[in-house]
This record gives C-alpha cells, structure tokens and sequence, in this order.
C-alpha cells in the first residue's frame, strides 16, 4: 500500500494545487488585462496572475479583497483569477432575488422587484438622462398624437393625415410631409 501511495502522490499534489484562494495585494491595470499580485493562503506570493472578467463588466478591486483562481496542471505561474470576492464591503441588506453594484464608499445602484431601480449615493451624475427622458417623452407623445381619433357624430374621426414623425439628428418631433 505504501508504494501505491508514493505513486498517487505527486497527482494528489497537483489536484490540491489546481483551485486556490489567495489575498490580492496588488493590481497592474495599464494592459489589456488586469494582472494581480496575490498572496495563497500558505503565504505563497504569485505575481502577474491574469484575472477573468465577464464582458461589459470591468472593476478595479482594493487589496485585502480575497480571490479564486484556477492553475493549469496545478502550475502556480500559470493561473488565472476567476473571481474577486471583498466581504469587507459586500451588502448583507438585500432580498431574495434583488441585485447590487456597489461600491467601498457604500454608494450603490440596486435592482429590486418590479422593475425598482434605486440609486444610493451623496452624489448622483446620471449623463444624458435628460436627453434620453426627453427623447422618450417625445415618443410617447408621437404616438398618441399619430394615433389619436375625435368622436363626432355621427362616429369616430379616423387618425391624422399629417403624422408626426421623429428627427433622428435631434429630440424633436416634426410633422411628416
């Protein structure tokens, strides 16, 4: 039996090594993809770990914030960061099913039930929201003015020849020709 064991040995090392959780203690976010420093838990450093995001979304976590990687072949220089966990500012205060991004300064954007969106920060910069608000109510009243009929005796007028039609270029509305 002990031969046996001194066989498997060597593999079980490997498999041990292939998932990790380690301390990140340094970003390098100048390249194409963000490359960390992290520390396992056996007080191992690995530097220039590449780090996996999903597409479209992008964060820049603070050391101290603990990590799950993937090493190929149980190879320490040949890993990558699959996710960046940070307890320290995670909100404990959501409902089943409700999503946050948040942030370490405790400012956050919530999506909850119904189609609620609450934004919680001391200040807000919302972009264009303005134009794009304004380019909706636009719509709306487009189309309840393209579809608009008149009761007259003795029925129902039918809706206007000349219909409104949205300036791509711009937020106004204009008459169709």
């Amino acid at each position: 039996m002990n031969a046996f064991k001194r066989i498997l040995e060597p593999l079980q090392k490997k498999i041990y090594l292939l998932i990790g959780r380690a301390i990140l203690t340094a970003i390098n976010n100048s390249e194409t993809t963000q490359k960390l420093q992290i520390v396992a838990l056996s007080g191992e450093t690995i530097t220039d770990i590449e780090r996996f995001q999903n597409y479209g979304f992008e964060s820049y976590p603070l050391a101290g914030a603990e990590i799950a990687g993937l090493f190929l072949n149980g190879n320490r220089d040949n890993g990558i960061v699959i996710c960046v966990h940070d307890r320290r500012y995670r909100p404990t205060d959501l409902a089943s099913g409700e999503v946050a991004v948040y942030h370490s300064e405790g400012h956050r954007v919530l999506l909850k039930a119904g189609g609620v969106i609450e934004i919680e920060g001391t200040e807000i910069k919302v972009g264009d929201v303005a134009g794009t608000l304004n380019k909706l109510l636009n719509k709306l009243a487009m189309d309840i003015y393209n579809g608009h009929t008149h009761n007259v005796l003795p029925g129902i007028t039918t809706v206007p020849n000349t219909l409104m039609v949205e300036d791509t270029d711009t937020t106004v509305i204009t008459k169709a020709n």
